[in-house]
């Protein structure tokens, strides 16, 4: 993927550890990214940044990645507790 908005940091979450596990880090991070990347580049209101918060929820159920799904569900109930 190629980060045409040059206003989207690709290095904001280095040196922060999302699971003990290698692999787990590695899939939240790049999913995280891509979160925030498409949240920015589409101006995404709330209810739609919950609403794409729910499908990959829903993906990383799917493809039995619970770990992956348990940390998204909790940036899902942070964003839904800020109400932003």
């Amino acid at each position: 993927m190629i980060f045409i908005n040059m206003g989207f940091n690709i290095n904001k979450y280095d040196g922060v550890s999302f699971h003990k596990d290698e692999m787990t880090h590695k899939k939240i991070k790049a999913l995280l990214l891509w979160f925030d990347y498409k949240a920015q580049d589409l101006s995404l209101s709330y209810n739609e940044k919950v609403t794409l918060l729910d499908n990959i929820i829903d993906n990383m159920v799917k493809n039995e990645w619970y770990e992956v799904a348990n940390f998204f569900k909790n940036i899902k109930s942070d964003l839904i507790f800020k109400g932003k």
